[in-house]
């Protein structure tokens, strides 16, 4: 990869995985280009589980991924040579595993050179109490070790990879709690949806989904939350907006209910609307 304008390319790309993770494999690919290697991996290995939480790769299989998750991670000693370096240091496994040392260790000859490697130029990215993140660039015997020259040409690019590492973790981190809160409220008896001033649906409990697929009163409607019957589509379309617009104003307590008809007869649905996440919740 040459040039100003694809090396500018790539850091853009970089950003877009940290919040895209499918766009790795072709950042990765670039990468190893850039330093002329054979693959790249990016991983978050999970300290507590001591197991994979994420990884990608490019110019390796899928299968490799999974025996690296399934056993070989665990007893990387490379990784666990990164856990020692500082954060945005480049490291070259060669100057810390010597030939003695690959022909008598399992994760090399078991694993790596089985899979067409055997020198790393990579280091660690990211650190925290939960997880760290590493990112390496491989090479195979017939290639040789790297070359000061291929840690100058990455070098410039590990402050982005640092950044968008931390980016990719904050993001993580943020699914994860959207994941628990989905959790919980699945665990509500009720119906419960979240929904913007205009009754767009943000989020539903299982409850709420059930609800809205039988189409028995309320409905979700491009997009949106509606009655089957339109005068009550239209006062909980108002009593939505009037929450919203009464929380934009301060009051956080501010709430309105009405009884939804049912197109089965059944006994109407009790709506209440909260402001508090402009809630609507449907016992």
């Amino acid at each position: 990869m040459g040039g100003d304008d694809a090396f500018d390319r790539l850091i853009l790309r970089l950003y877009d995985a940290a919040y895209d993770s499918s766009l790795w494999p072709e950042v990765l690919a670039s990468i190893s280009e850039l330093i002329r290697g054979h693959g790249t991996q990016f991983f978050w290995w999970d300290k507590t589980a001591d197991t994979l939480a994420f990884t990608a790769m490019s110019g390796y299989s899928t299968e490799a991924q999974q025996l690296y998750g399934a056993y070989y991670g665990a007893i990387d000693p490379r990784r666990q040579l990164f856990d020692r370096r500082p954060i945005g240091t480049l490291t070259r496994c060669h100057e810390y595993f010597d030939e003695s040392f690959v022909r008598r260790n399992e994760f090399y000859n078991d694993f790596l050179i089985p899979q067409g490697a055997r020198y790393l130029l990579g280091t660690r990215l990211a650190d925290d109490a939960e997880m760290t993140a590493v990112i390496g660039t491989l090479k195979n015997k017939r290639e040789g070790a790297f070359e000061t020259e291929d840690a100058k040409n990455i070098d410039r690019l590990i402050p982005h990879l640092v950044r968008a590492a931390q980016f990719s973790r904050r993001f993580m981190q943020l699914r994860q709690a959207e994941q628990t809160l989905d959790a919980a409220l699945d665990r509500v008896g009720w119906g419960i949806v979240i929904v913007d001033a205009d009754a767009r649906i943000v989020r539903t409990n299982a409850a709420a989904r059930a609800l809205l697929s039988a189409g028995d009163g309320l409905r979700g409607r491009q997009g949106r939350l509606t009655a089957w019957r339109s005068s009550d589509a239209q006062e909980l379309a108002g009593l939505v907006h009037g929450a919203a617009k009464t929380a934009l104003g301060g009051d956080p307590h501010a709430s309105g209910a009405l009884a939804i008809a049912r197109p089965s007869e059944a006994r109407p649905l009790n709506v209440v609307i909260g402001v508090n996440s402009r809630a609507i919740v449907t016992p």
